[in-house]
């Protein structure tokens, strides 16, 4: 019987990511195995940028 173990994190997207909604998928490897978490759906909101920044 495997062990169940409970893992918190914060997801953040690459700063090059285009807005819009997208998709993750949660991967966990332990002695060979691979297990999937199902897809969650994140919005990424447009970039605000300040005429200072360009």
């Amino acid at each position: 019987m495997a062990d169940l173990v409970e893992v918190d994190f914060e997801p953040r997207s690459p700063l090059d990511a285009p807005p819009g909604d997208h998709r993750i998928v949660i991967k966990a490897a332990c002695r060979g195995r691979i297990a999937y978490g199902p897809a969650i759906a994140v919005g990424i909101p447009p970039r605000v940028t300040h005429p200072k920044d360009e």
